[in-house]
């Protein structure tokens, strides 16, 4: 009887596992190795082209060639003449870009005489040699699979081993505090700190991993890629399900190590890191020395003040579901979530956003290597902030990596708590889900998500038009309808909950100066100004 397709995945992992651990990754060699990627830049992303795009007539990205008119060696020429960004600036003024929805495979690809179906499997790399599915942890109109491959984790690796050396972590205890799968932030912390030795001790994760209806392949997958850490080598610690509301947990742990003499490393999302820090407060642990890895969403002022005033440190990675890292923290930054973008890996250009989206500019981004879970070229990122390139004289700087990003955010997705949704979905739930059950209209409704605090929030705003309302009810209603989609999508919403990022505010939605009612609005500035989404 032939193996299922999952037993085959399965095996064709552990088989790829065993050559992952087989040779460890030592962090002082990785600026060496990133310096060396980016002298490579050109070549590698040409190769990129050559392929993962010219090779199969399938891409999405082919047809917008052609439909441009470019070939292959029309882009050798202009890559070599003008560089990597250069060339794709060009390239996004030509209409040879994608955006947001139409990389997720929600909209057609459309261009004036173009116009092409797509759907998000057709970005997927074709490369990939020994990948295992995992379910994003970005909403979607059904569940949506990336792929976790041992090459480009590896890729991922020596970055990540840049960032231990760089702030002397390499020896220090390590933790991570993130789900489990189906979200797959985790699983790659895990499998790149056990490749570069560090002393990973403890995984607490948000959510339980269990043989339940929906969950049963996830719970598997995690167990064994566990197991198969142990018995190659990497020895991933079981992960321990630690709500948020239990962070008091990670404290404790965290002031053991410090009683230690070893401070710890602690891998999580802006709000853990500032939960964990309140707690110890409160509780009157010694925390003084942990330092944080931060990524999914924003690390504005007011969290780093939380971070700082309880001893800690902290740096902000900028990484995305479909290419992991994208940029790590400066060693010398100029705002708390100031990155280098690996320049070896990736490229970043900042112009007009589509026509379809909001007013402004917004980044771009580009993968520069094959075995990136999905091939980019001129994506929209749904972010926006301070692009510039400066010399900060850190070690990432001293190798190459000149191109900083600061003061990111998003204007296309939720990033509260870390879990992201994205608009169209808020907007299903503002336009459609609230008003048919508690009545007003389609911009009775909207999302204000506000990083001022400390801690994550997320207002919904009812206009008092709509009448009495059940305050718990709209929220529950909100939590129900963003969660209802897939495995990933509940796991997200439970996060949410957890840490009561939902209020409800009674007031009349936010008024762009176009007279706009946008779905969503952020605001982040510390002195009150707001930003429109």
């Amino acid at each position: 009887m032939p193996l299922s397709n999952d037993l085959r995945m399965f095996a064709r992992f552990a088989n790829g596992l065993r050559d992952y651990y087989r040779e460890p990754i030592d962090p002082a060699c990785c600026f060496s190795a990133l310096q060396a990627q980016v002298k490579q830049r050109e070549d590698r992303f040409l190769q990129t082209l050559e392929r993962a795009v010219f090779q199969h007539p399938k891409s999405p990205y082919l047809r917008l060639l052609d439909w441009a008119g470019v070939e292959l060696g029309d882009l050798r020429k202009l890559v070599l003449a003008d560089g990597v960004d250069a060339a794709l600036a060009k390239l996004r003024d030509a209409g040879i870009y994608v955006g947001i929805e139409e990389f997720k495979g929600r909209r057609p690809i459309k261009r004036s005489g173009l116009e092409l179906v797509v759907e998000a499997a057709d970005f997927d790399s074709p490369v990939l040699r020994r990948p295992i599915e995992a379910l994003t942890g970005g909403s979607g109109g059904v569940p949506r699979l990336i792929l976790l491959d041992l090459d480009q984790i590896t890729e991922d690796a020596l970055s990540y081993g840049a960032f231990l050396e760089m702030f002397a972590l390499a020896h220090r205890p390590s933790a991570i505090w993130r789900p489990v799968l189906p979200g797959a932030a985790a699983t790659r912390k895990a499998l790149m700190l056990t490749r570069l030795g560090s002393p990973l001790e403890r995984w607490f994760s948000q959510q339980p991993s269990r043989l339940t209806s929906g969950a049963a392949k996830a719970c598997l997958m995690t167990s064994f890629i566990v197991r198969g850490s142990r018995f190659f080598g990497g020895s991933i610690p079981k992960p321990e399900w630690t709500p948020l509301e239990e962070a008091e947990r990670v404290a404790r742990w965290a002031h053991e190590c410090v009683k230690r003499g070893t401070p710890p490393l602690i891998d999580t999302m802006v709000s853990g890191g500032v939960r964990v820090c309140l707690a110890g407060r409160e509780l009157g642990l010694d925390l003084s020395g942990t330092f944080f890895r931060f990524g999914s969403e924003p690390y504005t002022a007011p969290k780093a003040k939380v971070i700082s005033d309880a001893g800690c440190d902290a740096t902000q990675f900028y990484a995305i579901t479909e290419c992991g890292h994208v940029g790590i923290g400066c060693g010398a930054p100029s705002a708390p979530d100031d990155v280098h973008v690996l320049l070896g890996k990736m490229a970043a250009i900042e112009a007009a956003r589509p026509p379809e989206a909001a007013d402004g500019l917004c980044f771009y981004l580009t993968t520069l290597i094959p075995h990136a879970p999905k091939i980019m070229i001129n994506v929209e990122s749904g972010d926006h902030g301070v692009l510039d390139s400066r010399s900060c004289g850190c070690p990432l700087d001293r190798c190459g990596h000149s191109l900083h990003i600061r003061n990111l955010q998003s204007y296309e997705k939720l990033t509260a708590g870390g879990m992201h949704f994205l608009a169209d979905d808020l907007t299903r739930l503002i336009e459609q889900v609230l008003p048919s059950r508690f009545g007003g209209g389609p911009t009775d409704y909207q999302f204000v998500e506000d990083h001022r605090g400390e801690l994550p929030q997320v207002k919904i705003i009812v206009s008092p038009r709509v009448g009495a309302v059940n305050n718990q009810a709209v929220v529950a209603a909100a939590l129900g309808a963003l969660g209802a989609k897939s495995p990933a999508d509940q796991m997200m919403a439970s996060q949410l909950k957890q840490g009561a990022v939902f209020q409800i505010e009674r007031r009349e939605p936010h008024v762009t100066v176009a007279s706009k009612v946008p779905v969503l609005h952020v605001i982040r500035t510390g002195d009150g100004r707001r930003k429109p989404a």
